[in-house]
């Protein structure tokens, strides 16, 4: 984000004319992060951006009742151009979809080929989708349940001597890695394997 402010104020023409899309996924596969959506929101309002959210991670994981990333910072869903996302993660079935308005959406419904040549979901998976999401709808108390072991499960892996932890408290996705290099692979192996069975003793 510092690079696209430095980008903006030396080039403000260009960046007025520009056509810009911000692309974030709303949990970072890679480290565990959650975005800083209000943040991102009042780029895009001051810089006339687009944003782009993958919520194949978030969805079904953060809000009061898995909605995503929207929910969660209680912004409204408006406020994001498109969203997409996987029902490979929470769903437990396979595809994904695409939410926004319905200009974008039927403007990539006819010009992604992507959409114009994939096959429809097999009925079985199709139920298994529907169904996933009825639970989700019905036991909303899943999510702070959810939460509540992340953030427990932060604080336990935080206390491990040997690790660095990386990844906000309230995502389900944690990155464990070791304080110090180790100075060959087997080595590391035996260390992580130390540390591991260290651990699950206590």
């Amino acid at each position: 984000m510092k690079h696209m402010k430095n980008f903006t104020f030396q080039k403000p023409k260009k960046a007025k004319a520009t056509r810009r899309f911000l692309v974030v996924e709303g949990i970072y596969m890679n480290t565990g992060t959650i975005a800083p959506l209000p943040r991102l929101i009042e780029l895009r309002k001051k810089y006339k951006l687009r944003i782009f959210i993958d919520e194949s991670i978030s969805f079904g994981t953060l809000g009061s009742t898995g909605r995503g990333i929207t929910e969660y910072f209680n912004i409204p869903v408006h406020e994001v151009d498109l969203i997409s996302s996987s029902l490979e993660w929470s769903i437990a079935s396979i595809g994904g979809f695409c939410a926004g308005s319905s200009f974008i959406v039927e403007h990539q419904r006819l010009s992604g080929l992507g959409y114009c040549f994939s096959a429809s979901l097999p009925p079985l998976l199709a139920s298994a989708a529907i169904r996933a999401l009825e639970i989700m709808e019905k036991n909303p108390q899943m999510f702070a349940d959810l939460k509540a072991l992340c953030q427990t499960m932060h604080e336990s892996l935080a206390s491990i001597n040997g690790f660095n932890l990386q990844g906000h408290p309230d995502s389900p996705v944690k990155h464990l890695f070791l304080a110090r290099a180790c100075k060959s692979r087997a080595e590391e192996k035996e260390k992580l394997t130390r540390i591991v069975d260290n651990v699950s003793i206590h």
